[in-house]
């Protein structure tokens, strides 16, 4: 694995394969190594000027977050992925980012739950389709993992400046869309 992802000959294609069976891999190395080692050789990916791969690690992430455990999701994947929110300008990284939190949302303990979703709120304002629609499917995972209280007391109070009105069911996609205001 090391060979194909930091070998001087290795090329963003086939660091592409790479991460499309990465769960595969997650699977073969177990808990441990996947942490010690996997995951320190893939993150390289994100360094890449290539934003197509660095793209391709925020998909892989998402399916690899159940084996990583929650201290290695919450410490090491979590800040790669809010770190791509206000790093990269291609919008289409930014919204597989937000897509992946989405997906590992089931993983994440609420305090990181909520400051992600405290980091992606803002990306609201952008007036790409894509992002808004990832944004949108990040807070309804949330609303629908989280507690009510924590819902109303929480979650809405950090959306409330982006909303047009309150959903009735802010866990739904599409009444949460429809609630939110446009983009300026």
């Amino acid at each position: 694995v090391q060979e194909l992802v930091i070998s001087p000959r290795s090329t963003g294609a086939v660091k592409r394969a790479l991460l499309r069976n990465s769960k595969q891999l997650a699977v073969l190395f177990g808990r441990r190594d996947l942490n010690d080692r996997v995951l320190p050789l893939l993150i390289t990916c994100l360094n890449a000027t290539d934003w197509a791969l660095r793209a391709s690690f925020f998909r892989a992430v998402s399916s690899i977050g159940a084996f990583t455990g929650q201290e290695s999701l919450d410490v090491f994947l979590l800040p790669c992925l809010e770190q791509a929110l206000m790093d990269s300008a291609q919008a289409a990284v930014v919204a597989d980012a937000v897509r992946s939190i989405a997906q590992l949302v089931p993983y994440l303990r609420k305090r990181s739950l909520l400051g992600a979703v405290r980091k992606v709120v803002p990306l609201l304002e952008r007036d790409d389709v894509a992002v808004r629609a990832a944004v949108v499917r990040l807070l309804s995972a949330a609303a629908r993992s989280l507690s009510p209280p924590d819902v109303y007391t929480q979650l809405l109070v950090l959306l409330t400046p982006q909303l047009a009105r309150e959903p009735l069911d802010p866990g739904d996609e599409r009444q949460l869309a429809a609630c939110l205001m446009r983009p300026p």
